[in-house]
């Protein structure tokens, strides 16, 4: 959280029994600048203890996850 050096992660995924031939790959990620609502929530001036109405249309209209990078085969 918040960039702590302490809570980075290396993941390493493999995969097999798949079937033989080209498979898309397809990444999202979530980090200060991805789908995060809580750096949104914040840009929005998170003065109050809960957002209002108008907040949490902001909010939400945020709240999805974009692909990192173009799929690729």
């Amino acid at each position: 959280m918040d960039g702590t050096a302490g809570l980075d992660r290396l993941v390493t995924v493999r995969f097999t029994g798949l079937a033989e031939g080209a498979h898309e790959l397809r990444i999202w990620r979530v980090d200060a600048l991805h789908g995060n609502v809580g750096a949104r929530w914040l840009a929005l001036g998170a003065g109050a203890d809960w957002p209002d109405d108008e907040q949490w249309l902001a909010l939400s209209a945020e709240d999805h996850l974009d692909e990192a990078e173009p799929a690729r085969t």
